[in-house]
């Protein structure tokens, strides 16, 4: 699975570990505003990943909120 440079390797893993007990956290690193990439993670792997999303902004500039898909 991949959106443009972001990449998950070997999703049907990450899915059996979570669906026998195991956790799933995804880091994402430059959203440029578009979740998709997040929302296929939670849609395709599993809705218990935690994912968080890390994106630079112009200095001064603090954006914090919280998205649920």
């Amino acid at each position: 699975m991949g959106d443009g440079g972001k990449w998950v390797c070997d999703p049907e893993r990450i899915t059996k570990q979570v669906n026998s007990g195991g956790s799933c956290l995804v880091y994402s690193v430059g959203s440029n505003g578009q979740f998709d990439f997040e929302a296929r993670v939670l849609r395709d792997i599993s809705p218990s990943c935690e994912v968080h999303v890390f994106d630079p902004a112009p200095a001064g500039v603090l954006v914090v909120f919280r998205l649920t898909f």
